[in-house]
């Protein structure tokens, strides 16, 4: 009783140290409900505190006490193991770090809950999150869930964000060819639910293809698939500017003299003072002299 008051009044320590006393005092008169009950009051106590592996240690305790007393199947004893299979859960998800992740990040009611579980939570800024988002995405709208939907789209939209800035220069390629095949899925539902959700993510679909872009260009020194890549995030958005210019570049590498004129024209025409506007121009009069015959 006083180790229960002193838990309930916050009181940690001085709760620990009753039902320690309490314990052995069971023992010695060898009580096996005493024995249970401390036990268990024992584990509820670290439970609160978060001490999920220590509470788990004295229930499993307090059950093999119940197994040898023959209080196993006491209807009292049944719900301390009701207790114990939720506090069970609880521990897998502590111990998952993508589920732990998700379940703190759909708690979010504020810009600045999300700001700590971002810090929290590393994983939110990895690509497994992003699927996981959109699995629960697909479940909610086949359950025809109106409020879950939308908000998911919403964490998926932020966290995709999160994702670029994370990955903008060194990335995974299997993962980051698979973020974008996300979004290819999740913008047709998006544009479904919330126009101005969908343009965000094609904007970010596309930031991502111009980071595949630039992974292939600088560091594979694959140029076609650079091209490539550009071209894939045109399609996503083809007022992002930055996309046309690296393209532009890279059909300089390739020599394709008309090629990279036309994205720079188109570059200019989207954002006049880009300052590589004036940089792609000069690479490109040079190509152009270096060419034999008529140039544009």
């Amino acid at each position: 009783s006083l180790g229960d008051l002193e838990s309930r009044l916050g009181n940690l320590d001085a709760a620990r140290g009753h039902y320690d006393a309490a314990l052995q005092l069971y023992r010695l008169e060898q009580e096996p409900g005493g024995i249970i009950n401390t036990l268990v009051s024992q584990a509820r106590l670290e439970a609160g505190a978060n001490h999920v592996d220590q509470a788990l240690s004295l229930y499993d305790q307090a059950f093999q006490v119940a197994d040898q007393t023959g209080f196993a199947n006491h209807p009292v004893v049944q719900d301390m193991r009701r207790e114990y299979e939720g506090i069970r859960g609880l521990a897998s998800i502590q111990n998952d770090p993508l589920t732990a992740a998700l379940s703190s990040l759909l708690q979010v009611d504020s810009d600045q809950a999300l700001a700590q579980a971002l810090t929290d939570h590393p994983i939110l800024h990895e690509a497994d999150t992003l699927f996981a988002l959109a699995g629960l995405l697909n479940q909610a709208l086949a359950a025809q869930q109106a409020e879950a939907a939308p908000q998911l789209l919403v964490f998926l939209a932020m966290l995709m964000d999160s994702y670029n800035r994370g990955h903008s220069e060194q990335i995974a390629v299997e993962a980051h060819q698979a973020v974008i095949g996300l979004c290819e899925q999740v913008i047709p539902l998006a544009e479904q639910l919330d126009a101005g959700l969908a343009t965000g993510l094609r904007g970010q679909a596309g930031w991502a293809c111009n980071t595949l872009g630039n992974h292939y260009a600088d560091q594979a020194k694959d140029l076609d698939q650079a091209v490539a890549a550009y071209t894939r995030g045109l399609g996503f958005d083809p007022s992002i500017a930055m996309l046309l210019r690296n393209r532009a570049g890279v059909h300089i590498e390739r020599r394709d003299v008309a090629a990279a004129q036309a994205d720079i024209e188109a570059a200019a025409a989207l954002e006049p003072d880009a300052p590589r506007l004036a940089e792609l121009r000069a690479q490109l009069a040079k190509l152009a002299e270096s060419l034999p015959g008529d140039t544009p």
